[in-house]
């Protein structure tokens, strides 16, 4: 059985699971995604000097390509961005220094066009292969127009292979789990209306686990809604209990959650670690 199968047979929770970071690089990378083709495809740009650019703080390079393709100029940055509410997406045709990266920080946010991006890092996991090419191909066909720049890609290693097929919605950077077209096609159209839409949804990658997970049960009761309905304010943790402050759509709002464990998944045909996996409840 494929992980990702198993997982969800386990009834594993993805809310809570997206992968922290609050800056990107985004790298094309035509000559094939190995296990680490993020840092590789960092290194194939920056060389020497991408130790530079890994001390940046809060910095995750991706690899992408287009969909389908495999051939042309390879190792070329081709986005840079700050991820959250206010969140930047800009292109670039030339190699981003550290400078460049940290002027993100105060970088004034501006109507953007979203990017989805799915994981389709193979090499990484076979889930990712199996299950996201399929759905990175449908989504081109139904959202890309030929004469204009993609909106949809592939992407390197996005965390939690085991939720596959994942996708990444940037530059905020939502991240989600389990789509078919369908949800996914909802969730792009939601994005591109400036909306979040809650189906999959894992949390947001500059958000903690408890903060990405009290996001999703809020989401979850409004439905698709802007990015700023829901903006965390503070996390007090005491022992496993997690309390999450937040303002939603103008409105103070609590909620206490836990994390219970759930079963580890053992051997699957994807090989790998043994899987642990859990739920997160109100307190």
């Amino acid at each position: 059985m494929l992980c990702s199968d198993a997982d969800l047979a386990a009834r594993d929770d993805p809310r809570g699971s997206a992968a922290e970071f609050t800056r990107f690089l985004l790298i094309e990378r035509l000559s094939g995604f190995g296990r680490e083709a993020g840092d590789d495809a960092l290194r194939a740009v920056y060389g020497q000097a991408s130790s530079e650019i890994t001390a940046v703080p809060g910095l995750r390079p991706f690899a992408i390509r287009p969909v389908g393709r495999t051939d042309g100029p390879d190792s070329q940055v081709r986005w840079i961005g700050r991820v959250g509410v206010d969140a930047v997406l800009q292109p670039t045709a030339t190699r981003p220094t550290s400078q460049d990266l940290f002027a993100l920080d105060t970088a004034r946010a501006s109507a953007i066009s979203p990017l989805f991006a799915v994981c389709t890092n193979g090499s990484r996991d076979r889930c990712c292969a199996v299950k996201g090419r399929d759905l990175a191909a449908r989504l081109h066909h139904a959202l890309d127009d030929p004469d204009e720049a993609p909106s949809v890609v592939e992407i390197s290693h996005l965390g939690g292979h085991r939720f596959a097929p994942t996708m990444l919605v940037l530059p905020w950077a939502y991240a989600y789990a389990r789509l078919d077209a369908e949800a996914a096609l909802d969730v792009a159209y939601a994005a591109q209306d400036g909306l979040v839409h809650p189906t999959g949804l894992r949390g947001r990658a500059d958000l903690g686990p408890a903060a990405q997970a009290a996001e999703v049960f809020w989401r979850t009761a409004l439905g698709p809604a802007p990015v700023d309905s829901v903006t965390i304010e503070s996390v007090d943790t005491d022992a496993a209990v997690h309390t999450v402050t937040a303002r939603v759509q103008g409105r103070s709002e609590t909620l206490a959650l836990r994390r219970t464990a759930g079963p580890t998944i053992g051997a699957t045909t994807c090989g790998g670690k043994p899987i642990p996996t859990g739920r997160w409840a109100a307190a």
